[in-house]
């Protein structure tokens, strides 16, 4: 979710999701917060998981399905905790 360059390989993934949540008659679908490579500033990891995310509830919307964000061992990953990730996802509207 936090690698730029790998957008549609994450979109590619969100989709194959729904359709499997759809088939097993779930309403929610489960996403891996990931682990940014070291090389990518911290800003660019955050950018990028916070736009992937704000897709991936968009089209889970449209199907109904609650996403849930599971994060990796901070400081590893961009996303830490849901109250700063909200606030960064609203300041971003």
């Amino acid at each position: 979710m936090c690698l730029p360059g790998r957008e549609d390989e994450f979109r590619s993934t969100v989709h194959s999701a729904l359709g499997l949540a759809s088939r097993l008659g779930t309403t929610r679908i489960n996403i891996l917060a990931g682990i940014p490579a070291t090389s990518i500033p911290s800003e660019v990891s955050t950018r990028t998981a916070l736009g992937n995310l704000r897709r991936a509830a968009e089209l889970a919307a449209k199907d109904g399905v609650e996403v849930l964000v599971e994060t990796s061992t901070p400081p590893m990953s961009p996303v830490t905790g849901s109250a700063p990730r909200i606030k960064q996802l609203e300041s971003q509207r």
